[in-house]
Parts: C-alpha cells; structure tokens; sequence
C-alpha cells in the first residue's frame, strides 16, 4: 500500500547552546559551539516479502514548513506548543502539501558520521503529584521528588486561545513561591495555547529537573490525576539496590539514585535544571565507580569515552567538557583523567576491554602530552 514518512525538527545542542556569559568567563571558556540550523539526512532500505528492496532517501523531492505547533523548543528554556497551528494528518498519505515549500539542500556537516552505539533516552518511570495548592493566580504541583523529564498536563473547560504556562523549580522559597534563582539565565518554562476547550499534552523537545510546576492560565481547579511526570533519561537497566536500618543513610542512597539517572543524557551530565547540562569530566573521575553498583551504564560509559577522544587535539589535550560544546582545555590531571579512570571502571565493573584498546593510542597522547 501507499506509505508516507514525515519528520519534525529541532536544533537541539547541534544548533546552539544557550548559556549565561559571565558563568563562561569565570569557567575559562572562550565560546560555546554552534554548528548551524537543523538539517536531515534519511536513509530508509526496504526489504520486501519476496526478498526484493528499495532505497529511499532524502532528497530535493522534499517539502518543508515552518508553520507547525511547535514555536519555540530548547532544552534550557523549555517548549511552546500553539494547537491552533496543528498541521492535520500530515505523516499520512494523500496529505495536501503544496503550500509547504522546497527544502534547501545543504552540505553535510563536517566529520565522520557513526552510528549511537548507545540505547536512546527513554522513558523509565512515572509519578503523580503528592500535592497541588493554590497561591495567588497560580497553581503549585507538589511531585514530592525533585525528577527529570517533562510533565504530561490535562486541560479541561478552556477557551480556544489560552494559554497555559508552566514553570519548574527545584525548591520553593519561604513564602511557597517557587524558587528560581539557581537556574541563572534558564527560563525552564512550557507554554501550550489551546486550540479547544480540552486537550492532554507534554513537550516533545525539552526537559526540566524539578519538583515543583507554577502553573497558570487553568480555568478549573485541578487534581492530581491532571498531572503526570515522565522521568526519562538513557535505556539502561537498575542493576544495585541499597538498604540499611538507618533512614538518613536510606535517603542519601534515595537522592543519589535519583541524582544519577537525572543526568544520563547520553552522557553523563553536572546538572539537569539550569543553563549547562555539561557533560564535565571532573565529576565522573571517580563517580562513575560508584554509579555502577547502581546501574547497567556499561554503554553510556563505553560511548562517552568516545566523545573524550574525540575533544582530544593533535597536541593530547583533552577538554574538560565532553562533548566539547564548551571548550575548556586546562590541562589539568584530575578533570581529564576520567579518560583513563571511566575506561578502567567499564573493563573492571563490566568486564569490557574493548574501550582500553578502542582508545589506548589516544590514552597514551594525553598522558605524553601532561607528562612534557
């Protein structure tokens, strides 16, 4: 039968890094990187039943538009998602696309293009609120954990054309107001504009840490089955479990599990709330260690060694962010040791010496070149 293949499209790290200059200046770092706007490249092989195949790739044939509901998505300031530019049923067939336009063919990006040996970011739970109240025009959603991930929100007895807005934090101040201070230039903030007097919604291309949502713009009072956390981070399995008579040790295992997963980003991340969301080299020295009682990060931790070698220069410096968005090359022993302590954790925890010889050749530069 008749098939039809439709693609949505953000920017993503590969377009920009938002990010506060100053924080950058005080960090050493020079520029963030920005490799230019979104681009495709398909390449879908058939095989059909009697053995037969077919290649289809993106090609000139291709139309684009900029008109859907997606307005705005970035990972540090969230998602705005307009219903009333919705685009129909436009992955189907037989779709009336001839006010969409050309696409612009392109040159590829510079590089080698490899495949994610990794499994992709999923979701791998999901909570409820423990609690919702009200202060002043806006409605406080209590997750009673501080996650990462988006929130899944029901909207009922709207009017079209209002929009709903939410914003996350980690914490609330004194006075039950959000707090939002530690998220500098972030804006963390998801804004849907309804179409309808109903919908159910989350973003697509962004993701909060929080535990608290400041929602507004809601015509009814909500409940807490209006409201549903999908905490996603990369495929891996919860291979530890952790238990003791004492609950203070109990919850500083709890925020350490929570804490781990949070900042699996297919690298493992400082933060997942504010502007940086880096993946630093010095906070995974040692913690990887750890962090392997807990999980299955075998693959995480076998891809992200790749991504050191590849921040490496022809000199044998390794940057202290990888990947390299930021760069920030100090030559310093413990930040870039992760380089040989992550590939160490991955052979001894998982038994894995295929990243020792993958990258000994540059394990051994980075050490010659610290050494002279």
């Amino acid at each position: 039968g008749d098939n039809a293949i439709g693609i949505t499209l953000e920017g993503g790290r590969f377009t920009t890094i938002r990010y506060d200059s100053l924080y950058l200046e005080w960090c050493g770092i020079r520029h963030a990187m920005h490799y230019g706007m979104p681009q495709l490249l398909l390449q879908l092989e058939v095989t059909y039943n009697d053995g037969t195949s077919a290649m289809i790739c993106s090609d000139e044939s291709w139309k684009i538009t900029n008109k859907g509901p997606i307005r705005t998505a970035n990972e540090f300031d969230g998602e705005t998602y307009d219903a009333n530019k919705e685009l129909g049923e436009w992955t189907k067939t037989g779709y009336d696309d001839s006010n969409w336009l050309p696409v612009e063919l392109v040159e590829a990006p510079k590089g080698e293009l490899v495949a994610q040996p990794n499994p992709n970011i999923m979701v791998q739970d999901k909570i409820r609120p423990v609690a919702i109240f009200k202060k002043d025009n806006a409605w406080i959603v209590d997750m009673g954990q501080n996650m990462v991930g988006v929130l899944d929100i029901k909207m009922r007895n709207q009017k079209a054309g209002d929009t709903i807005t939410m914003r996350f934090a980690e914490t609330l101040t004194s006075d039950s107001l959000i707090y939002i201070d530690n998220l500098r230039s972030a804006e963390a903030t998801d804004h849907y504009i309804m179409s309808g007097n109903e919908a159910q919604w989350h973003p697509m291309f962004t993701y909060h840490g929080f535990r608290y949502v400041e929602v507004n713009g809601l015509r009814d009072k909500p409940t807490v089955d209006d409201f549903e956390g999908l905490v996603f981070y990369d495929a891996m399995p919860t291979t530890g479990s952790f238990e003791t008579s004492d609950e203070i040790i109990n919850a500083v295992y709890h925020n350490a599990y929570w804490g781990i997963r949070g900042n699996y980003r297919s690298m493992p991340t400082d933060c997942p709330q504010r502007d940086e969301r880096m993946g630093w080299t010095g906070d995974r020295t040692t913690g990887c260690y750890g962090e392997s009682y807990i999980f299955g990060n075998h693959e995480l931790y076998s891809k992200w060694l790749s991504d050191l070698e590849d921040s490496q220069w022809p000199s044998g410096s390794i940057s202290d962010v990888a990947p390299a968005y930021w760069r920030r090359y100090t030559d310093n022993m413990t930040w870039p040791g992760a380089f040989i302590t992550a590939a160490d954790m991955v052979y001894t925890r998982f038994g894995d010496s295929e990243p020792i010889r993958q990258h000994y050749a540059a394990m051994k530069r980075w050490i010659v070149h610290m050494k002279e």
